[in-house]
C-alpha cells in the first residue's frame, strides 16, 4: 500500500486493473485476499489439467510426461494446504465459542462450596491452550425424583463444564454446585465440573426413548463416587 502512494507508475497500474473488467470492479484491497479465499478452487483447476494429460498420456512426449507427475505432486500439495487451513479455521471458530463463554461465565459460587473437584476450578480457563469444544448443547440434570435442572453442557477435551444460564441475565453463566438428593433423603452435593479420566459412561436400560444416562464421578479427591443422571434432547444429542 505504501507503493500506491508513493510510486506514480504503481498506481497508474493498478488503477488501469482495478477498471480491466477481469476485476469485477474490485478495488486493489479486495483483489488481494482473494488467493486465500478461493483455495478449493486451485484443486480442482490442478486436477482438470491432470485428467487431461493422463487422458492423452501415449501421445505426451517425455517433457509432457514430467509436467504431469508434477501435477500430481502439486495436487498433494493443495490438499496437504487445504486440509491446514480448515484445521486452522476450525481451532479459531473454536477459540473464538470459548472465549464467548468465557466472557459470560460466573465463578463466583464456586468460592463457596466445599466441593473437591469444584474447588480445583475456582478459576476456570475455557480458552486454556490444550483446551479444544467437542460439543455444545443443552442438557437436563436430575436431582430427585420430581426435581430437574436445565443446563447448557460443554463438552472439552479434558472435561464437561455444566452452565447454569441465569433467568434475570441472559447473557451470564453461572458456574455452581448442585444438591443432589437421594430416594433415603441423603442430599450430595455435585460438581459442575466433570473429569472425563475420571468418569464412568452408563446407559439407561428403562429409557424407552434413548435419551437418558447417567456418568459416574469416580474421582480420586471424593470419598464415594457421585452419579449424575442426564436427559439429552433427544438421541443423537445423546451419542454425541
Amino acid at each position: 500500500m505504501e507503493w500506491k502512494t508513493k510510486n506514480d507508475k504503481f498506481r497508474l497500474f493498478v488503477t488501469k486493473a482495478e477498471n480491466n473488467y477481469l476485476s469485477h470492479r474490485l478495488t486493489f484491497n479486495e483483489l488481494i485476499p482473494i488467493a486465500w479465499q478461493r483455495l478449493t478452487k486451485y484443486k480442482l483447476l490442478i486436477e482438470g489439467m491432470s485428467k487431461t494429460y493422463k487422458k492423452h498420456v501415449e501421445e505426451l512426449d517425455a517433457f509432457d510426461k514430467e509436467e504431469s507427475e508434477k501435477l500430481d505432486t502439486a495436487i498433494t500439495c493443495v490438499q496437504g494446504i487445504l486440509h491446514y487451513v480448515n484445521k486452522q479455521v476450525r481451532r479459531a471458530g473454536n477459540r473464538q465459542r470459548l472465549a464467548a463463554y468465557q466472557a459470560k461465565l460466573d465463578t463466583s459460587a464456586l468460592e463457596r462450596t466445599s466441593h473437591p473437584v469444584a474447588q480445583l476450578y475456582k478459576t476456570l480457563d475455557l480458552t486454556a491452550e490444550d483446551r479444544v469444544l467437542l460439543f455444545e448443547g443443552a442438557l437436563t440434570l436430575r436431582l430427585h425424583s420430581k426435581k430437574t435442572i436445565e443446563l447448557t453442557a460443554l463438552l472439552l477435551t479434558d472435561i464437561i463444564v455444566l452452565l447454569e444460564p441465569r433467568n434475570e441475565d441472559k447473557d451470564r453463566y453461572y458456574l455452581r454446585c448442585h444438591m443432589q438428593e437421594s430416594v433415603h433423603g441423603t442430599r450430595v452435593e455435585l460438581s459442575p465440573i466433570i473429569r472425563l479420566r475420571e468418569t464412568l459412561l452408563r446407559h439407561s436400560a428403562a429409557d424407552r426413548g434413548n435419551r437418558t444416562f447417567f456418568m459416574v464421578n469416580n474421582s480420586p479427591t471424593m470419598k464415594l463416587a457421585q452419579m449424575y443422571e442426564f436427559i439429552a434432547e433427544g438421541s443423537q444429542e445423546k451419542k454425541q
